[in-house]
């Protein structure tokens, strides 16, 4: 797994209990609608973006049959929480340039 890429999020300690009830993603522990802000804090502390969005896309498929949402919808709920890079951030720097 890459490295978390939030820094100041905090990781719970029992995920668990802030799994999804179905089929009305719900958090377990009552959180409101499935991904909780709880377990996105977790998730953004522990994971890398890229990671994140893999096992989000697995709950999504599952979500999308369950849920009587738009796809839009159940998408936003699932993936607009996610943050990446934007496309207008500037690429890194490379500090590893050797003269040839």
């Amino acid at each position: 797994m890459s490295r978390p890429r939030r820094r100041g999020a905090a990781a719970l300690p029992d995920p668990a209990l802030h799994t999804p009830e179905r089929p009305t993603w719900r958090c377990a522990a009552g959180c409101g609608d499935w991904p909780c802000a709880p377990i996105r804090d977790h998730m953004e502390a522990t994971m890398a973006p890229l990671d994140i969005s893999m096992v989000m896309a697995g709950h999504y498929q599952r979500a999308a049959h369950e849920l009587d949402l738009p796809p839009t919808e159940v998408h936003r709920r699932m993936f607009g929480w996610i943050r990446g890079p934007s496309p207008l951030d500037p690429p890194p720097l490379r500090t590893d340039l050797r003269r040839f």
